[in-house]
């Protein structure tokens, strides 16, 4: 399997051949300095037909939806309504979305144990939001041993303990 196909989903058909490529991130990586760095581009990457917003434009909408589709199905009108929301009259073939908490939140990210235990569930749930438009997830990561640091660091009593009772000495 190549890295393309590793990444991508869905048929290239579909939303009139647009492409969402949503950056998950993840907590004390990169503090959105890659959605920034991309936002001071925005007018040249348009040019090309990359369209990236700021999430404070798509956000609650995006985790709402997303929210919706890990209980249930959401409708193509959902979906192609959010994406017109967020093209507004751009002419794009591909959008940059960026939801960082994807993979859990901070607090969370340690439960049981384990290294963001939610990220599958959330992330298929954030892939059902758009059925019939092909999606790629990125994914940036600093190296987990100051991952973790930083999140035991961060965590509040409660984070602590759930994550050490994940732990078998």
């Amino acid at each position: 399997m190549t890295e393309q196909q590793s990444l991508s989903t869905a048929p290239a058909q579909g939303s009139e051949g647009l492409t969402v490529a949503l950056h998950i991130g993840a907590p004390f990586t990169d503090e959105d300095q890659l959605v920034w760095s991309l936002r001071k581009d925005a007018g040249r990457l348009l040019k090309d037909g990359v369209l990236v917003r700021r999430p404070g434009t798509y956000m609650k909408e995006l985790t709402d939806l997303k929210g919706r589709a890990a209980k249930a199905d959401v409708s193509e009108e959902d979906c192609g309504a959010f994406l017109d929301g967020v093209l507004r009259e751009a002419d794009a073939s591909r959008v940059v979305l960026s939801m960082s908490s994807i993979l859990g939140m901070p607090a969370w990210m340690l439960n049981g144990g384990r290294l963001y235990k939610n990220a599958g569930a959330n992330t298929a749930a954030l892939r059902s939001v758009f059925p019939q438009t092909r999606c790629e997830f990125f994914l940036g990561l600093c190296n987990p041993a100051t991952l973790v640091a930083t999140a035991l660091w961060r965590a509040d009593a409660e984070g602590l303990v759930l994550f050490l009772q994940g732990i078998r000495i």
